[in-house]
């Protein structure tokens, strides 16, 4: 497999990853300090959106790191 697959397979696991912890806070979040373990769509979607963009950012590094030429 090279490198670019293996990347993006991080890049869903990490934002699946990343949705579901921040899901869960949020909807802990909202039981402790307002009484009521509901989420909105609003919510969902921008949980979503930014876990996938935050767990990009790492592996975008990765790929953009510059390898080592040759063979040791």
């Amino acid at each position: 497999m090279s490198r670019v697959p293996r990347l993006l397979v991080l890049a869903l696991v990490l934002g699946t990853i990343g949705s579901a912890v921040g899901i869960g806070l949020t909807v802990l979040f909202n039981w402790f300090f307002r009484g009521e373990p509901g989420l909105t769509g609003d919510a969902v979607a921008r949980i979503v959106i930014l876990s996938f963009l935050v767990g990009a950012m790492p592996v975008s590094l990765m790929w953009a790191r510059p390898r080592k030429h040759g063979r040791d």
